[in-house]
């Protein structure tokens, strides 16, 4: 495997082989995943550490998929796990990024891939503790609900995009009760909240706020799920500076997933 070719390559040079994090990208059926992931994790950290000897259990840094449409179920149970495991950091979603077909990321896509992994890994060596964009409450009051959002190390306030990806409808936000979807009208961002002002006051039970689980911009050459919100870093991209065609500053997007209203 890759990890014993690494120690041997180690130790010709009189080294040895540590792995800190094992990347993960995967995730296409959504039934019992919850279930297999903690099955494949528990097995495969002490293997590793085995093979390379190394004295600590690697951690796993993971990857949310976004596949095509409709939705097939991973988008929760994927935060869930790295809100939820002391070993999983979800280090980011994968619909903001390019792709050649509807799922394979361009070289752009992987370029923005990995100056998102850098930035994760440069915080966590900062000492701070990592956490993806995500919702950590919704309230409504009336047509008015109100989210508030954790916002990754290194990011200050939440924003919308339309340049990575185009425009999504409602920015990728869907507001839906048992009597189904309420449209919203207008969407505020400020700091760590975003405010949406719905249509109509709703009347359905068990409310919840989806984000990029229902819709894509329907642009070819990006995911068919997604939406328009991230946080953007003060970390400059090292492809922007050498010219590529990525954003200037590295971007963290809002998780898929969903919450439900308080």
């Amino acid at each position: 495997t890759f990890t014993e070719r690494s120690v041997q390559c180690a130790a010709l040079y009189q080294r040895t082989t540590e792995c800190h994090f094992i990347t993960r990208v995967q995730g296409e059926a959504g039934a019992n995943w919850a279930v297999h992931y903690a099955l494949w994790a528990d097995a495969v950290k002490p293997a590793i550490k085995v093979r390379t000897g190394q004295l600590f259990d690697p951690k796993i840094a993971l990857w949310q998929i976004a596949g095509v449409a409709p939705d097939n179920g991973v988008a929760n149970p994927q935060l869930d796990a790295a809100n939820n495991r002391a070993d999983t950091e979800l280090v980011g979603t994968l619909y903001p990024y390019p792709v050649s077909d509807v799922q394979h990321l361009t070289a752009e896509g992987r370029m923005m891939m990995g100056d998102v992994y850098s930035d994760f890994r440069l915080q966590i060596q900062r000492g701070r503790t990592w956490t993806p964009l995500q919702m950590q409450s919704v309230a409504r009051v009336g047509a008015v609900v109100t989210i508030t959002l954790e916002l990754p190390p290194g990011t200050f306030e939440v924003v919308k995009k339309t340049d990575w990806p185009p425009q999504v409808a409602q920015d990728g936000f869907v507001y839906r009760d048992s009597n189904g979807d309420t449209p919203i009208s207008n969407i505020a961002y400020s700091g760590n909240t975003i405010v949406l002002t719905l249509a109509s006051v709703p009347s359905g039970n068990l409310g919840a706020v989806r984000y990029g689980m229902d819709a894509g911009s329907g642009v070819s050459g990006w995911y068919q799920l997604g939406g328009n919100v991230c946080a953007v870093s003060r970390t400059r991209s090292a492809y922007y500076d050498q010219g590529y065609n990525v954003p200037e500053f590295i971007r963290h997007y809002l998780a898929r997933h969903s919450r439900l209203v308080a």
